[in-house]
């Protein structure tokens, strides 16, 4: 259900952004007015929907979203999980910016969707203004109650066979996800 809303939500903000002026779609299957180059953020705390609303859109028809690059930077990340945590964490954020650069500078790329990186550090790790290519950049902020995280939590960690993380594990978690925000 949440997939659905911010799924609904998000389209719904795409038509509502003004055309970028000289668009032209090289898809003639195309029969909708052009979407302005948008780089969409998904940020929140864990189990708030991001995922779920990231890949909903991933595995819509290429009608839905045409031209649109999907960045997974928890999947980036763990490429590098042999590394050690330090270097997972930086070389994800070196390589997430690098993808967004080259995205941004692709002609055929009317929008990127980042999942779990602030803009900050993004723009950080990005040597492209994103706005330079006529990007617009907008962030999406998922919420959810402590109660709802910890049961999905629940859910998802026994149907993968994982011990499911405690209360006050998942509050920590969600502690310093806050205090870290936007860094």
């Amino acid at each position: 259900r949440t997939s659905l809303c911010t799924s609904n939500i998000l389209r719904t903000s795409l038509r509502s952004l003004p055309k970028r002026p000289g668009m032209k779609r090289k898809r003639q299957h195309v029969t909708t007015s052009p979407m302005p180059r948008i780089l969409v953020i998904f940020r929140g705390h864990m189990c708030s929907g991001k995922s779920t609303c990231f890949k909903t859109l991933q595995q819509s028809d290429k009608q839905t979203l045409p031209g649109f690059v999907f960045i997974d930077h928890v999947m980036v990340k763990n490429m590098f999980r042999k590394l050690g945590d330090a270097k997972r964490r930086e070389n994800g954020k070196r390589w997430v910016g690098a993808l967004a650069d080259h995205s941004v500078c692709d002609s055929d790329v009317c929008g990127l969707l980042v999942e779990e990186i602030s803009e900050k550090c993004l723009r950080n790790y990005m040597k492209e203004v994103p706005e330079s290519h006529g990007f617009r950049v907008l962030e999406f902020r998922f919420t959810v109650s402590e109660e709802i995280a910890y049961l999905r939590n629940v859910e998802r960690r026994v149907k993968r066979k994982l011990e499911p993380l405690s209360r006050e594990n998942m509050h920590e978690l969600r502690r310093k996800w806050t205090e870290s925000d936007g860094k």
